[in-house]
């Protein structure tokens, strides 16, 4: 993938992390440039890993917090579900939003159900080949709690993301769906 394109998945990542927690009332701010390296120097008390492919790419993202995080995320009037299945569905929702903006890129992405991780101080380490991108947040409210979110992205080497006209409508981001 060349410079270009990864200028815009990064682009990317950081609108839907931002877009994400603006949505429930918790806006994040970066605290650092988007890093091409594992994870292993992060500790954090819960992760949620949710996998993906397309024709042209396929990977793994991996949200890393605290429970006082997602915790805030909370709509309100909602009970108090289980803080390991609303980091699910916050892993699910962040996916769900770079598949829509991939989406303008003719990417269709598939996703797996999410996965949830919790321990006392959990290390995440991408692999060791390239392509795994880090990209660090916090809360804008409050600077010790932290937002990590891990990309591990193996795409095509001729993958050159570029605006597809005439692409169809996406839900728009933050709607209720029933079925």
């Amino acid at each position: 993938m060349n410079s270009r394109s990864q200028d815009t998945i990064d682009q990317v990542v950081h609108r839907s992390v931002s877009g994400l927690f603006e949505a429930y009332g918790a806006p994040v701010a970066p605290t650092a440039a988007p890093q091409t390296t594992s994870a292993d120097e992060e500790c954090s008390e819960m992760a949620g890993v949710i996998g993906f492919c397309a024709e042209q790419l396929r990977g793994t993202v991996v949200v890393t917090t605290t429970e006082k995080v997602v915790l805030s995320t909370l709509p309100r009037g909602v009970s108090t579900p289980e803080s390991s299945d609303w980091l699910g569905e916050l892993s699910n929702q962040l996916l769900g939003r770079l598949k829509n903006q991939l989406g303008d890129f003719g990417i269709i992405l598939q996703v797996s159900t999410p996965v949830v991780l919790l321990g006392p101080k959990l290390r995440v380490f991408g692999s060791s080949l390239d392509g795994v991108r880090v990209y660090k947040f916090q809360l804008a409210a409050s600077a010790s709690q932290p937002v990590t979110v891990m990309v591990e992205l193996r795409a095509k080497d001729d993958l050159m993301l570029e605006r597809v006209a005439n692409q169809v409508a996406n839900a728009v981001e933050g709607t209720e769906l029933f079925f």
